[in-house]
């Protein structure tokens, strides 16, 4: 009889005997050779091999999956084992990483449903947080695909009888979110009261085919300034925004000052007439009342010019320009001397002479020379002084100095005679040419000194006056002298 057992992968294999008697049962023969079998009972016990298992020397590589999103799904590639004896399966299993749990493509299925040759469950879920080490193991043609951005761990599992536990091996699948570059358009505009936007399309470049998001425009720019013209984009169709690392790239809302410009009108009043109502030219557009503004001009009624000044209030929506009017007051009755009065009418030209002789023509009417009454302005202090006749008198110098203040000139009167009795200081000092003349004080004999220089300026300002028109009456009469001459 022979005795055999044989196995290859670890375990323990009975020993097989075989028998080569024809009855293929124990036969004992004794010294002599006689079958004395009867006479025995064989117990035959077998025997059996043990194969214990290996405890290392297995490799296991795997290539790490690490790509941009393109919209297509991605998958490890299997692992490759070596080292190894006999019969062996790899499991993978899907790990967590940093939390990311999106672009799993599993569907739940049910405790009884089985996937795979191992006849192992599947996940019970389609979120990553709740597959852990143990369980959800597949078959590599059962392995899952991943399509959107996501950072996982597949965990490759070697699994033998021959071999102790083999220490999983771990491949890296990360998406990353594809870069892509999105524009909005600026413009331009004057301010008019109304906010700026432009929703011109937002250009979006390295967009998957068939994938656009939903955009919506965001940017305003109301008052004078710059912005940028914002937008946010969502979600839509196939398109995700966890898929795209895009960088927005914003147009510039420009709105410029609306340009005013104010001018005051001019304005002539004659001197004593309440200021008119003043107006002002506006050119340029103004909203919503925003810009206002008011005229005032310098304070003054003597007979000049004065400034019409614009101020106004607004924003900074506007550049506003303003204008200086003016006020002009004028002497009533056309000057009050400032003008040049107009000359008297030329005479009667004479008769003809002898034949074929023009007749002389006759000398024009002179004016005659003022009085210093005329030279004078009427009233005040300068025409008192002045008498009917145009001469200087006492009495019409003290009663013209009297319309003012008798007391604070120190005007008297008359004349205060010297009483015979008083003392040489009583009298006090010799008056003078002044005090003689006109009867005043002498401590207030600089006031009329003050008085008689103002009317020798004034008569000297009214002769060059009749100077210059005694000259323009000559150049008139020459002219039409000539043109008589011509005719």
């Amino acid at each position: 009889m022979n005795a055999i057992a044989k196995g290859t992968e670890a375990g323990i294999y009975p020993t097989k005997i075989t028998y080569t008697t024809e009855s293929h049962k124990p036969v004992v023969y004794d010294s002599h050779g006689n079958d004395v079998s009867l006479q025995f009972t064989v117990n035959v016990i077998a025997g059996q091999l043990t194969i214990n298992r290996s405890e290392g020397g297995i490799s296991i590589t795997g290539k790490a999956v690490d790509e941009e999103y393109d919209g297509e799904a991605k998958k490890i590639e299997p692992v490759q084992v070596s080292g190894i004896s006999g019969e062996y399966k790899v499991f993978y299993s899907i790990v967590s990483g940093n939390g990311h749990d999106t672009g799993r493509e599993i569907e739940p299925v049910n405790d009884d449903q089985q996937v795979g040759r191992a006849g192992v469950r599947s996940v019970r879920s389609a979120r990553i947080d709740e597959v852990t080490a143990d369980e959800g193991e597949y078959l590599y043609e059962d392995l899952p695909s991943f399509t959107d951005v996501t950072e996982l761990e597949i965990k490759a599992k070697v699994k033998s009888d021959n071999y102790e536990d083999i220490p999983p091996y771990y491949i890296p699948l990360t998406i990353r979110p594809r870069k892509a570059k999105a524009n909005s358009e600026g413009a331009t505009k004057v301010y008019d009261g109304k906010a700026l936007t432009n929703e011109s399309e937002v250009k979006i470049d390295r967009l998957v085919e068939g994938q656009k998001p939903t955009i919506k425009i965001t940017g305003s720019q109301l008052h004078a300034g710059s912005s940028k013209n914002t937008f946010e984009l969502s979600n839509s169709g196939k398109f995700k925004t966890t898929n795209y690392d895009i960088t927005n790239n914003y147009g510039t809302l420009t709105v410029t000052p609306a340009p005013v410009s104010i001018s005051a009108k001019n304005y002539t009043k004659t001197k004593g007439d309440a200021d008119p109502t003043f107006e002002a030219d506006v050119a340029g557009n103004i909203y919503n009342n925003e810009v206002t503004w008011s005229l005032a001009r310098e304070s003054g009624e003597a007979v000049g010019t004065y400034a019409i000044n614009v101020s106004f209030l607004g924003t900074s929506d506007y550049n506003v320009a303003t204008k200086v009017g003016t006020l002009t007051i004028v002497r009533r009755g056309g000057g009050g001397g400032n003008k040049p009065s107009t000359p008297s009418t030329p005479g009667t030209p004479g008769g003809p002479g002898t034949p074929g002789e023009p007749g002389t023509p006759g000398s024009p009417v002179l004016p005659t020379t003022p009085t210093l009454a005329a030279l004078l302005p009427t009233g005040g202090v300068l025409g008192a002084i002045a008498g009917p006749a145009g001469g200087l008198t006492p009495a019409a110098i003290a009663g013209g100095l009297l319309d003012l203040d008798g007391e604070v000139l120190g005007i008297r009167d008359e004349p205060t005679a010297v009483s015979e009795d008083a003392a040489p200081d009583d009298i006090g000092d010799e008056p003078d040419l002044i005090s003689d003349v006109l009867g005043v004080r002498e401590d207030a004999c600089w006031i009329h000194w003050l008085i008689l220089l103002l009317t020798v300026i004034y008569a000297l300002y009214n002769t060059i006056r009749i100077g210059a028109r005694h000259h323009l009456i000559k150049k008139l009469d020459d002219d039409e002298t000539e043109n008589t001459q011509e005719s």
